[in-house]
């Protein structure tokens, strides 16, 4: 398990990020809100529209477990 977004084959899928987990505005023209982007994307389970090449997460609790979820921030 890589905690470096697009480093690996089995890397975090969704991050807790807006930029990431709604699609980009040139796809879906309608508008996001907070709670829109809570509602529709926030908890849905498909992974993130767009990638945060690069980004660390967080990592492994303290039985060096990761749960790749947008809940888990």
């Amino acid at each position: 398990m890589s905690y470096m977004v697009g480093f690996g084959s089995n890397f975090p899928q969704n991050v807790h990020h807006r930029g990431a987990s709604i699609v980009p505005i040139k796809q879906d023209k309608a508008l996001a809100t907070c709670q829109g982007g809570l509602d529709v994307w926030f908890n849905s389970q498909s992974p993130n529209p767009n990638d945060l090449e690069g980004a660390i997460v967080g990592g492994s609790d303290k039985s060096d477990n990761y749960d790749d979820s947008w809940s888990n921030f």
